[in-house]
């Protein structure tokens, strides 16, 4: 699923991925090379869920960075807080 999400201070256009115990994310920056990252589901913490502007807002923490997702669509929400209602 594609959707915007921030690193830090950094906000990118992604396409992002939960499996195999992974959240997984691919940003194309056309001649720059790609970012890519797999982050351990189980080494994120500090989750946080909001609900604004008609979307959801999915925050954490890994390895000391701040993340955070933006519902894009339907069902992205969903998807990404099925997979972090264990670690909330």
């Amino acid at each position: 699923m594609q959707t915007y999400i921030k690193i830090g201070e950094q906000y990118l256009y992604a396409y992002i991925q939960i499996r195999e115990g992974k959240l997984w994310f691919r940003s194309d920056r056309g001649f720059k090379k790609s970012i890519v990252q797999q982050l351990t589901l189980a080494k994120i913490s500090d989750v946080f869920i909001l609900e604004a502007l008609g979307g959801k807002q999915i925050g954490f923490t890994y390895e000391g960075q701040r993340y955070t997702i933006y519902e894009v669509g339907n069902g992205l929400g969903d998807y990404v807080t099925s997979s972090l209602e264990n670690i909330a």
